[in-house]
């Protein structure tokens, strides 16, 4: 017999039929796989640790040769001669996005193949794909990483491509389905172009020497910085705008993919990608590059200062990528994540490393690339002046992830992330009657995976903030003790500034750089990390009542010590030193 295979939850689920599952997660009530650990009958090809590393590898050499022949070939298009540098900028972050995504489903598919001999129907909804991919930047997280469309979308091409006998296609019209697809594509893809007059006003930046993109820092922080080098912060960061021109088939047509194809995946991509480049690249590029000199930022910029806005703001990729290809501008980034430096697999450093000029770092270094070990950017003001040793509660951070997965350096896959879903949930049931009682569960503010449910489910009366209510700073008022369920950036402010935290990070399921695993494994032996949901619930149950013996004892103070300084180093004279490098360069 038949069975249904049901790619996401967009399909139609056959009645008195068996209904088989790509993405299983997707489909089901969360709850449900917690519950009854169904999680043990889902195949997924990234629960492997070997797979990770290698894919990893493989893409992001794909993403070289795929980036070179782009630029040639948009440079052909759109008459240009424009460097590596300046597509690096401009679509490098889609590109390896895009790539990744497209990698998972293929992957997938093949290994869902692999496994299984019966014969499958898949349903073909009549809708037009012709629009069914972001037209900027912006809208990348609302296609690749979220979209049940896109995945749909992506998923029947690679099915159709692969023509796998015991696959049959269906076509159904299906006017609900085709109105979704409609509506969707209407929803995803943000137009300011009433915003088009805006560019016409005043520029107040046009004559600043450096560039620091708002945000950068934070306000007082920015506001100082600006100050010092002589001249006003920039109050705002340009939004996209497009013009009409978002779809032409003959330009697609035009465009050729040629690079030197070495397995069938290749050959797919070769195919695929032409309808999912972003309009902004083609379509749109002549307008998108009009707009640049019109944006309310510096005209020739000596220094351009960011952070973390060249992967999803597509008037400041433009900017900068042209000031660097044309002004011989300098590009100055700092960090903004915990994992850089530490993790194995990290493609936001390893692009941010090949654009800036200058890269600081929140203390470590990296042979061959000009790194400024400078500190810590972020503000720790929030965990200075606290009193813990008076505080009761017990602040617990936990974080959520992207509906389909991405490679990562950290609970990669499926299991893993189910697993910590499960020992997260599970940790307030270890610890003792009057440390449970005092318990501040704080959640991310996409709970797509229905954690929040689950905790209120199981506990009725634990504090819950879903991090939409409240600053942190508020919970960290109350707090003699921060848990990090993950490894982030709170952890290292929390280190830094000398406030109690413990983290859990099973060693497992998470890929640590050799040259810095001593460093964590120091933090295991003074009790700062924990492998498990166990050891760590054992810790605090032992060590509530005398925290402080605990986080004050010498051995952990000279750890958290040498961690931070090559990890998270606090600089009172970071402003300081981050104009005395811009103004260096300026000579």
């Amino acid at each position: 017999m038949t069975k249904r295979l049901i790619i996401c939850n967009i399909c139609r689920k056959k009645e008195n039929s068996e209904n088989i599952y790509l993405f299983p997660w997707r489909d089901r009530n969360y709850k449900t796989i917690y519950k009854n650990k169904l999680d043990e009958e889902i195949k997924y090809h990234w629960d492997y640790k070997e797979n990770i590393l290698n894919d990893h590898k493989y893409i992001s050499n794909l993403h070289e040769k795929i980036l070179i022949n782009l630029k040639d070939n948009l440079n052909f298009i759109h008459k240009e001669k424009k460097s590596v540098l300046f597509w690096r900028i401009v679509l490098g972050p889609w590109l390896r996005y895009f790539l990744e995504a497209a990698y998972d489903r293929y992957q997938q598919i093949n290994f869902f193949l692999l496994q299984s001999s019966s014969s499958f129907e898949i349903e073909e909804y009549n809708y037009n794909s012709d629009l069914l991919f972001p037209k900027s930047v912006e809208s990348l997280a609302k296609y690749i990483f979220d979209s049940e469309e896109w995945n749909y979308n992506i998923c029947l091409k690679i099915f159709k491509f692969l023509k796998a006998k015991n696959i049959f296609i269906k076509v159904i019209d299906d006017p609900i389905i085709k109105d979704r697809f409609e509506k969707f594509i209407k929803k995803a893809d943000k137009n300011n172009y009433k915003k088009l007059s805006i560019l016409n006003k005043a520029n107040f930046y046009k004559k600043h020497k450096y560039c620091v993109f708002k945000n950068t820092l934070n306000l007082k922080n920015e506001l100082f910085l600006n100050l010092l080098l002589g001249q006003i912060p920039i109050l705002n960061n340009p939004e996209v705008i497009f013009n009409e021109n978002l779809f032409d088939k003959n330009i697609r047509e035009k465009l050729k993919v040629n690079f030197n194809v070495e397995n069938k995946f290749e050959d797919f991509i070769k195919n695929f990608l032409k309808s999912q480049l972003p309009s902004v690249y083609l379509e749109n590029y002549k307008f998108q590059y009009s707009l640049i000199n019109h944006y309310k930022l510096p005209k020739d910029p000596k220094v351009i200062l960011g952070t973390s806005q060249l992967y999803f703001n597509t008037p400041l990729m433009f900017y900068t990528a042209k000031n660097l290809d044309e002004n011989n501008s300098k590009l100055f980034y700092l960090q903004h994540g915990a994992e850089y430096g530490a993790s194995e697999i990290a493609y936001g450093e390893d692009h941010e490393l090949k654009i800036s000029n200058t890269f600081f770092s929140w203390g470590w270094k990296k042979e061959n690339f000009n790194i400024n070990p400078i500190g810590i950017s972020r503000s720790t003001s929030s965990f200075k002046n606290i009193n813990y040793k008076k505080n009761k509660k017990i602040l617990i951070l936990i974080r959520s992830s992207n509906p389909y997965f991405r490679i990562s350096s950290s609970l990669y896959g499926f299991k893993n992330w189910i697993n910590y879903i499960n020992d997260t949930s599970n940790l307030p049931s270890l610890l003792k009657s009057n440390i449970k009682d005092n318990i501040i569960a704080r959640f991310t503010r996409n709970d797509l995976w229905e954690q929040i449910p689950l905790w209120k489910e199981k506990y009725k009366n634990l504090q819950i903030d879903s991090g939409l209510d409240n600053p942190i700073k508020i919970f960290l008022k109350k707090s003699r003790l921060v848990i990090c369920s993950y490894f982030s950036t709170a952890f290292l402010e929390c280190l830094t500034s000398n406030f109690p935290v413990i983290m859990l990070m099973k060693k497992d399921s998470h890929l640590i750089r050799k040259n810095m695993i001593d460093d964590f494994n120091e933090l295991y032996n003074v009790n700062i990390i924990f492998d498990s949901i166990q050891s760590l619930s054992e810790h605090l149950n032992k060590n509530y009542d005398k925290l402080y013996d605990w986080w004050e004892s010498h051995k952990l103070q000279e750890t958290r010590l040498k961690f931070i300084n090559n990890h998270s180093l606090e600089n009172k004279y970071f402003i300081n030193e981050l104009r005395r490098a811009i103004l260096l360069n300026n000579k």
